[in-house]
């Protein structure tokens, strides 16, 4: 008989999930808030803000406020990076997705972490898909793809993750990521973000990373 068998889940990309307590939508009203501010423009079938530093904006403060502290969390406390090593907001971004919207299948360049505030997000309003950089699992190649009698996080293809209100994702900047159709009947609001590291990433501080 095996016994204190264990499985671990290696080499992995770290995906992190939170909920913002309480948190109030309301407070943000699209409708009142600055055009300078926040401007939607049409891009496919999504609308995103011209502000490319939404989060730096003092409507936003709050929200900063959750996703600092999610990204302090994931970077200092689950990745164990030495917090020498600073975080760098590199840009934020609002995106509202109407009805049917979705969003294809893409990554995020120049930055290390990369993640999703939820303003709003009702039932059946899209899910965040999470695919591997690989054509097969991670523990097979390519060439071969044994039936599974079920999808687990050893060996998906991807991962659903079904977003609520007040949620936040952190994900590493290279993982494939797309938004199903907003079947929802309402839109779909959230901020995307992009970070970067800064600082010393040698253990012998001998070379650093500048933004």
């Amino acid at each position: 008989m095996l016994v204190e068998k264990n499985v671990m889940p290696l080499f992995s990309a770290p995906v992190y999930t939170a909920h913002v307590e309480n948190y109030d939508n309301d407070v943000l009203d699209f409708d009142n808030i600055d055009s300078s501010v926040y401007d939607i423009f049409d891009r496919t079938d999504n609308m995103l803000s011209k502000n490319q530093n939404i989060l730096l904006e003092p409507e936003f403060a709050e929200i900063k406020y959750h996703v600092d502290t999610a990204m302090k969390d994931y970077t200092y406390n689950v990745l164990q990076i030495d917090s020498e090593i600073t975080l760098n907001l590199v840009c934020s971004w609002v995106v509202v997705g109407g009805p049917n919207s979705m969003t294809p299948k893409h990554i995020h360049q120049n930055s290390i972490f990369s993640g999703i505030f939820y303003i709003k997000s009702e039932q059946d309003a899209g899910d965040l898909i999470l695919t591997t950089p690989k054509s097969s699992t991670t523990f097979l190649p390519p060439v071969i793809s044994p039936k599974m009698t079920g999808t687990n996080i050893f060996n998906t293809k991807t991962w659903h993750i079904t977003p609520k209100t007040g949620d936040i994702v952190i994900f590493p900047s290279h993982v494939f990521h797309e938004v199903s159709p907003n079947q929802s009947g309402q839109n779909r609001s959230c901020i995307a973000f992009n970070y970067f590291l800064t600082g010393p990433i040698s253990n012998y501080g001998t070379e650093t990373l500048f933004l």
